[in-house]
């Protein structure tokens, strides 16, 4: 009785060290732009979409804290914050905001420049 006993504690202990020992990664994105309730809610369905990461938003400092499953998880996340407009810096050495926000190189041409030439003279 007493082997079974230790044999069953024995198993238990085993199967929580393998549970906690799971590594999870959490991130810092700070100077984000989070202006609004409705820049935290794009937020939190950005990071929706990849499977293991949750996000926490603090819209009076900027930030966001993503928690994940592990490092490809959170870099997922972070590509998808990227690419839907939300950009920062990470206060992580390995995981990175994406430096590309998908505008091409060159003078950007100003608009209002061409509104007003286009008032001045009609074609």
């Amino acid at each position: 009785m007493k082997s079974l006993l230790l044999l069953a504690v024995g198993t238990f202990a085993i199967a929580t060290m393998g549970a906690t020992a799971r590594a999870e990664t959490k991130v810092e994105v700070k100077g984000t732009h989070l202006c609004c309730g409705q820049c935290v809610k794009a937020v939190d369905a950005i990071v929706k979409k990849v499977d293991g990461v949750t996000a926490t938003c603090d819209q009076k400092t900027g930030t966001i804290v993503l928690t994940a499953k592990d490092d490809e998880a959170a870099q997922k996340a972070l590509d998808g914050l990227a690419a839907g407009g939300f950009h920062g810096t990470t206060d992580s050495k390995t995981l990175k905001m994406k430096d590309d926000s998908g505008v091409s190189k060159g003078k950007v041409k100003d608009a209002d420049a061409r509104r007003r030439s286009q008032l001045l003279w009609p074609v």
